[in-house]
């Protein structure tokens, strides 16, 4: 059942980070690929720190929405290459398969490449369990059920009002950024995100006159469950660098993050998937971590270093949300 909780075992009782990667759209040439390098490099070299992605990672079109491939520089097996690039710059908590994913069967594919500890499609739940016996929950959705003209968290809100009570609900797929924060009634602070991702120039948007709202490409969150007051157990930053920044813990004020140089290797994995908690025989080893950064084949790395020498094109045609 997609809405059971999985359980994630934190190694410590220390904070830990999660940047919360909007829709990347990573073939598409409007996509900000060097942002998207610069972020996930960020996380990648920054001690506690992993990545949580909502989908969408490539455009992958299907039936006629393929003729679009004749309007963008990079092929479909190019946007296999470049996710396997991405998923190897810093740890991931989890990936959910966005509508684009799923295309082609797309999520298929996308099990071979993943090594995030959980990989679902359309959503996942996660209970993330400090050594202290405090508990922070994530909901994530490449879309929640529900619309409004007043909010784009409104399906978010719905859930939270009639669903599951988690402590953080984000989704991404409408490609605009927004955050709200619902008090409950034992003190406790939901947050709910919106994330509008790295696909910067969205012609279809301009056709349907939709008005552009971002704030960044994706949300940092700390996750710090010894904070005095239960409100400060979350604390959001939409600068990822400001993130990483972050003092370890409130009773060491001005200690901050370890960030490891290139020598070092990428930062080890603080947390571990219990054992049975996810789907599939090579998901169900006790222990299992976050997705290891690691890593690419050479030819992820030379089609990156193309797009990012290439810098963001601005074709007539454009991808449709």
């Amino acid at each position: 059942e997609w809405g059971k909780l999985i359980p994630v075992q934190v190694k410590d009782s220390k904070p830990i980070g999660l940047f919360f990667v909007g829709d990347p759209h990573l073939d598409d040439d409007h996509c900000d690929i060097a942002q998207l390098e610069h972020d996930l490099t960020t996380v990648g070299r920054t001690d506690g720190f992993m990545a949580g992605h909502v989908g969408d990672l490539t455009n992958n079109w299907v039936g006629r929405l393929a003729r679009l491939y004749a309007h963008q520089s990079t092929t479909f097996r190019d946007g296999v290459r470049l996710v396997e690039w991405m998923l190897g710059l810093c740890p991931n908590l989890f990936v959910v398969n966005g509508n684009h994913d799923l295309w082609n069967n797309g999520g298929d594919l996308l099990r071979f490449i993943v090594r995030a500890g959980a990989h679902q499609s359309h959503g996942a739940r996660l209970s993330l369990r400090w050594p202290g016996g405090q508990e922070l929950r994530i909901h994530a959705r490449h879309d929640f059920a529900g619309t409004s003209q007043f909010s784009d968290t409104h399906g978010m809100k719905r859930e939270l009002l009639w669903g599951h009570r988690d402590h953080i609900l984000v989704a991404g797929h409408i490609h605009v950024d927004e955050a709200r924060v619902e008090p409950s009634v034992d003190g406790d602070a939901h947050w709910l995100f919106r994330v509008s991702g790295y696909k910067v120039i969205d012609d279809f948007a301009k056709e349907r006159g939709y008005r552009p709202k971002r704030l960044a490409s994706g949300v940092s969150v700390i996750l710090d469950p010894t904070a005095a007051v239960p409100a400060e157990r979350i604390k959001p930053f939409w600068d990822v660098a400001a993130a990483a920044d972050y003092p370890w813990t409130a009773t060491e004020p001005g200690v901050k993050r370890k960030v490891l140089s290139h020598g070092d290797g990428l930062m080890v994995v603080h947390v571990a998937f219990e054992a049975g908690a996810l789907d599939g025989p090579a998901d169900g080893r006790a222990g299992r971590g976050a997705g290891d950064a690691r890593d690419a084949s050479p030819a992820c790395h030379r089609l990156a270093s193309r797009r990012r020498s290439v810098g963001l094109a601005r074709p007539e045609h454009s991808a449709v949300g």
